[in-house]
């Protein structure tokens, strides 16, 4: 439990608080990730095991008390304690939407971490086996997400819950394997129209989901409204537009045999998806992308021959 790097980082953070120390303490944590370290949380007994002590600021922001040994520990007075990894304490505060980071060597040299540096951190850890289940839970948080505030909303021309789109997208990108290579692109499929349909901001994506998917969303936004420009799109990004684009042809496929959907499938539409369809030929190049592209080509040119567009 030496820590002995994070504490120096610590110590400049107290003594030069005028610099931006964000990048040093991101460094600090997951140089010390590498070999799992341990800190001790005070803890209320109870009378079937224990719940963490916390504390809260000025403005009723919640924290974990955090120490990187005993010597810290004893300088706050309290008697009781538990271990717990660093892994376990980020992926805690990420997932709790009421805490605000945790605060390390209260009684000592203090440093407050904030769940945007939280965010970093994970985002900047090579996702491992053991992450697994942690990343399957904000996918979870995401699906909820979605499904709060998409409430009540329709696919256009059908009377089909929207939220269906999404989570037929979570569907594709966990076929093409990403919940393990890039989970956060799967949270980004599923939270792709968020910003755009609903009353959820960034500063919420934020919060929930960290920097890396609301900018993914974004980017994802700003690509969907000029899909002229798709070809220059960063790998992820295509491969989120593959996933929307094919969840809205399938869906458009079976509302028209189904004899379901309004006659929305004009010119424009058709162009549209041509267009995505011309700029993610680079999918054909991936096999766990390819045979979803070749499915997109083939609804396209099914629907659309079913229905005729004169461009």
């Amino acid at each position: 439990m030496e820590h002995r790097e994070l504490k120096n980082v610590i110590h400049t953070c107290v003594h030069e608080p005028q610099k931006d120390h964000r990048r040093e303490l991101v460094s600090a944590f997951l140089e010390e990730m590498t070999y799992d370290p341990e800190f001790l949380v005070p803890v209320v007994p109870k009378e079937k095991g224990y719940s963490l002590r916390m504390l809260t600021d000025d403005m009723n922001h919640s924290f974990i008390p955090v120490y990187t040994d005993e010597e810290e520990f004893a300088k706050t007075g309290e008697t009781d304690s538990q271990v717990i990894s660093l892994a376990e304490l980020v992926k805690q505060i990420a997932d709790d939407q009421n805490l605000t980071g945790f605060v390390l060597n209260s009684a000592g040299e203090v440093c407050e971490v904030m769940k945007e540096l939280i965010w970093q951190i994970l985002e900047n850890k090579p996702v491992q086996e053991e992450d697994y289940k942690f990343w399957n839970i904000i996918v979870a948080k995401a699906v909820r997400f979605v499904l709060d505030f998409h409430s009540g909303q329709v696919r256009q021309g059908t009377k089909e819950p929207f939220v269906t789109l999404p989570l037929e997208m979570l569907s594709i990108l966990n076929g093409m394997g990403l919940i393990e290579k890039d989970p956060r692109a799967v949270i980004a499929g599923v939270l792709y129209n968020t910003l755009d349909e609903t009353d959820a901001t960034e500063p919420m994506l934020k919060w929930h989901f960290g920097n890396d998917v609301t900018e993914l969303v974004t980017a994802v936004n700003d690509y969907r409204s000029h899909p002229d420009t798709v070809k220059t799109a960063g790998i992820r990004v295509k491969v989120i537009l593959l996933a929307e684009a094919l969840a809205e042809m399938r869906a458009i496929d079976k509302d028209m045999r189904l004899g379901t959907v309004e006659d929305v499938h004009s010119a424009q539409s058709y162009r549209w998806y041509a267009g995505i369809l011309d700029a993610l030929k680079e999918m054909q190049m991936y096999p766990d992308a390819s045979p979803y592209y070749d499915e997109l080509e083939g609804l396209i040119r099914d629907v659309y021959s079913i229905n005729t567009v004169q461009a």
